[in-house]
């Protein structure tokens, strides 16, 4: 999930959680955190959190809260920007950054998994690979 994804990723469940070096300092607990994502529900896909957090809701199993949820950190609302900028991506236009969401969205929808997520986006492997390099997520 970390290689298809544009923000910290953190992994939990109702006993576990996993946090990436990039969101350790967020100072994140894992009950609290539970809590927020057993109240939002399995249909939700996304969740405010403390101090302009937002997280991307990516159930383990689709629809099952109960086995986990991987969580993608960003700031500000995930629908417009704000987001943690690992390939330096900040200064691209709107078109370029809704493109880098969409392309980091699907890959983490496919588990990564490249030429599953080019077919859901209706482009060749190589024209994925291709915007990849040119954002910076590889």
């Amino acid at each position: 999930m970390r290689s298809a994804s544009a923000g910290p990723v953190v992994t939990l469940d109702r006993q576990t959680m996993i946090v990436e070096d990039d969101a350790a300092e967020l100072g994140l607990d894992r009950p609290t955190l539970w809590a927020a994502v057993l109240e939002a529900g399995p249909s939700a896909s996304e969740l405010a959190l403390a101090d302009g957090l937002r997280a991307r809701l990516y159930p383990v199993t689709p629809g099952r809260l109960e086995d986990g949820v991987v969580l993608v950190l960003t700031r500000g609302s995930v629908q417009g920007g704000g987001q943690f900028d690992p390939g330096g991506t900040g200064n691209l236009g709107p078109l370029e950054q809704a493109e880098v969401r969409v392309i980091t969205d699907t890959l983490a929808e496919c588990g990564g998994n490249k030429s599953e997520a080019a077919a859901r986006l209706g482009i060749s492997r190589g024209t994925l690979y291709q915007r990849l390099r040119r954002y910076h997520l590889e």
